[in-house]
């Protein structure tokens, strides 16, 4: 994982490139997200099936 150090008004420099649009963050941690784990519980998709959907199409992928 990448880590940039703190910017002007608090917030990590990868906070703002990502909010500038010229940085992604991984599938890791979006994956980590607590947000992500509440819609996925929602939705009903537990996250070993999606991990196994994500490496099987990764496998065709590569």
């Amino acid at each position: 994982m990448r880590r940039l150090g703190p910017a002007p008004g608090g917030r990590s420099a990868l906070a703002i490139a990502y909010y500038e649009g010229c940085a992604e963050p991984t599938l890791d941690e979006v994956m980590a997200d607590p947000i992500i784990h509440r819609l996925m519980d929602r939705d009903g998709v537990a996250l070993e099936s999606l991990t196994t959907l994500i490496a099987e199409v990764r496998g065709r992928l590569l």
